[in-house]
């Protein structure tokens, strides 16, 4: 039996820059052709030692062709006069590719057109019209945007039967694919400070004809559109608020919504989605500075005496930044006709009455709300600590009724003491000491709205209880962190069920360095020993405990997880020469099931090498 083919592959590519044909400057006319085949020529017949005729060999040759080009306009350079308006406003593409495949089995053939045009219109809001001695008013939109995405594709399949030297095909599929993407979007300032934006995009299925004023406008499968409105003032009293809100909309008439032959024809998916969100600073600096100096009688420092505290308050705390955001939404599967205006602007729930319902229709509703608040306080020159609050409510409505989340994270707190070296009188011994420590207190209630919480869950975490970095001046640095996790759970749905999950995590990291020009000193020897290269040395400790156990009224504790984890490990790393790096690593490690009466040890050693040619 023989084997054996003769293969040829012959690839063309090639960009053309027209624009360097024309004298307008900033224009980009790419135009790139694509075009490769490649065939399998077999000289013996499959599975035998048979030589092929020229005839057979002919039929059995496998093929592959591709063509392929695009086109794209687009200008970039400076906008003036009438090319503001004509050829500076307008940007598109335009792409074609065809495939096609041959062998003894089969037949397939492809094809996709696209193109895509913008057209932007700048209107500039008109002339201003003072309103008052601080707002004017613009009647026109600053800037609006036309577009048009067209997208037809075609793949056809045969299946292929070779008789002799002769061959017949028969069709397997043929799928037809023609998509019109319709897009506008329009950004309008009427007044300083408020910013609108509506953009709306529709796609017809062109093979869905439908008769009008134009012979064919298809038959609309999606449609999405946005409304945004945005309210930025320089200053309202002593705040800088921003507001925002979003109303989304989207239909989904695709094929694959209508089940069965007795749906109505019309039938879609629609969903909507509003938010609203406002942020503000409230500046307690400008709080502190008006507090100085107010009334008859003045302390030596020029304030009064009597608002001294507040200074004190104020002094040491930022700016607090505070935000609020409310969202909405709201989701109606299978369902034919007009939602209604205010569903489809995306801040209501609520669905005109005639809108038909099919079988199986579902709807889903949801809102939620979100409340923070942050600062930083800083009582001493190197000592901060940031504090956040944050408060969330959600509820959720769908088939089982409508279910209440509710999360408050407070205190959250994260302080930081820099440079404690020099508070303590360490600075000869300590290059940097940093103590940190984190402590969040999050509680969160779940159950059915409107009435008595199912699950009340609350968490206090320590993360870390106490950290210290420090950097001795010797080359140790050493990393002391402990972090503390509890978790208490009350299910009602479970004859007041208690779980409580605690973790307790120590964690020591020691590393060393010896540089290569000062050498290292054993204990057993005065001299130190010259080094090539720096060696460095790393020693870690680590202790775990988690306990998991549940309390039912009435019963005894009962324990579900209680393990103990205790890891020691050392290694160092040393380059012998720029190309060979090598070290060893040894570890203990150790493990206890106390719930079990298990334990289980392990100890690892492990050496590496690395060698770059």
């Amino acid at each position: 039996q023989g084997t054996g083919l003769n293969h040829t592959a012959v690839g063309f590519s090639s960009t053309l820059q027209m624009d360097k044909m024309l004298p307008l400057s900033g224009l980009q006319l790419p135009l790139r052709l694509t075009v490769a085949h490649s065939s399998d020529i077999p000289k013996y017949r499959t599975g035998s030692d048979v030589v092929l005729a020229q005839a057979r060999s002919d039929v059995e040759t496998r093929r592959a062709d591709r063509q392929s080009f695009d086109f794209s306009y687009r200008r970039t350079g400076p906008r003036r006069g009438l090319t503001r308006w004509t050829i500076d406003a307008i940007n598109g593409s335009m792409a074609y590719t065809r495939i096609a495949n041959v062998d003894p089995q089969s037949t397939d053939s492809s094809w996709a057109f696209s193109a895509q045009g913008t057209y932007d219109l700048p209107l500039g809001g008109g002339k201003a019209i003072p309103l008052s001695k601080f707002v004017k008013f613009k009647y026109l939109p600053d800037v609006v945007s036309f577009g048009m995405d067209w997208n037809a594709t075609r793949s056809t399949s045969y299946s292929r039967f070779i008789q002799g030297n002769q061959d017949s095909s028969a069709i397997r599929s043929n799928v037809l694919n023609r998509l019109l993407t319709l897009r506008t979007n329009a950004s309008y300032l009427p007044i300083n400070g408020v910013t609108t934006r509506y953009s709306l995009t529709s796609r017809r299925d062109m093979l869905q004809r439908q008769g009008g004023f134009i012979p064919n406008i298809g038959t609309e499968v999606d449609h999405a559109q946005i409304m945004e409105l945005n309210w930025a003032p320089r200053r309202v009293l002593f705040l800088n608020p921003n507001i925002g809100l979003t109303g989304t909309y989207h239909e989904d008439a695709s094929a694959g919504v209508r089940l069965n032959s007795s749906d109505p024809f019309g039938l879609k998916n629609i969903n909507n989605r509003g938010s609203a969100h406002a942020t503000t600073t409230i500046p307690l600096s400008r709080f502190a500075q008006r507090y100085r100096g107010v009334g008859a009688a003045h302390d030596s420092s020029g304030g009064n005496p009597l608002l001294a505290p507040l200074r004190f308050v104020f002094g040491r705390m930022q700016d607090i930044q505070t935000s609020f955001s409310f969202e909405r939404f709201s989701s109606a599967s299978r369902v034919a006709g007009n939602p209604g205006l205010a569903f489809v602007t995306g801040f209501s729930e609520k669905l005109d009455p005639s809108l038909y319902r099919a079988t199986s229709s579902n709807l889903i509703q949801s809102r939620q709300y979100v409340s923070t608040a942050s600062t930083t306080i800083q009582p001493l020159a190197h000592l901060s600590v940031d504090a956040r609050a944050d408060h969330r409510i959600g509820v959720t409505n769908n088939s089982l009724g409508a279910r209440r989340i509710y999360t408050l994270s407070w205190p959250d707190l994260n302080g930081r003491w820099l440079q404690l070296q020099q508070d303590l009188g360490l600075g000869e011994i300590l290059s940097s000491l940093v103590v940190s420590s984190l402590y969040t207190l999050k509680t969160e209630d779940q159950g059915p709205e409107a009435q008595t919480p199912e699950t009340h869950v609350k968490t206090t975490n320590w993360s870390p209880l106490l950290r210290w970095e420090a950097s001795f001046r010797n080359g140790i640095r050493a990393d002391v962190n402990t972090s503390v996790a509890r978790s208490e759970g009350l299910d009602t749905r479970l004859a007041g069920v208690i779980r409580t999950q605690t973790s307790t995590n120590h964690d020591v990291r020691l590393t060393k360095t010896y540089p290569a020009n000062k050498g290292i000193r054993f204990p057993w020897s005065k001299r130190r020993v010259k080094l090539p290269n720096d060696v460095n040395l790393n020693l870690s400790l680590g202790i775990a405990r988690d306990k998991h156990y549940f309390v039912v009224p009435g019963v005894p504790l009962q324990l579900e997880t209680s393990t103990q984890r205790l890891n020691v490990g050392s290694g160092t790393t040393y380059n012998f020469t720029p190309s060979i790096t090598g070290g060893f690593d040894l570890a203990f490690r150790q493990t206890k099931d106390y719930k079990q009466n298990l334990t289980q040890r392990g100890i690892t050693i492990a050496v590496n090498g690395q060698f770059r040619f």
